[in-house]
C-alpha cells in the first residue's frame, strides 16, 4: 500500500513507511477535573494505533486507551457506515 502525506494542504506529498502525529489535549471533553493529555496517532504498514495518554501528577503519562484498525478494516467500516 503506498502512503503518503502532506503539509501543505495537498499540493504536494511526501511517501513514508510509518507515520506518528501528537496532539496535545488541554483538557479532556466531559471532565470536570483540570488536565488534559495526548493523543498519538501512528500510522504503520498494516494500520493506524491510536494511543490516549494523560497526565497525572502522581504517576506520570497514564493510557487509558488505545485503538487500533487495519487499513481495510478501516474502508470495510466507512463502507458500511455509508451504506
Amino acid at each position: 500500500m503506498k502512503k503518503q502525506f502532506s503539509l501543505d494542504g495537498g499540493h504536494s506529498w511526501q511517501d513514508f513507511d510509518q507515520l506518528r502525529i501528537y496532539c496535545e489535549i488541554e483538557h479532556f471533553p466531559g471532565e470536570d477535573e483540570e488536565g488534559g493529555g495526548d493523543l498519538c496517532f501512528n500510522f504503520t504498514q498494516e494500520g493506524l494505533i491510536i494511543d490516549l495518554w494523560e497526565d497525572d501528577e502522581r504517576l506520570g503519562s497514564v493510557n487509558p486507551g488505545t485503538s487500533s484498525e487495519t487499513y481495510d478494516e478501516i474502508v470495510e467500516r466507512l463502507i458500511e457506515s455509508n451504506g
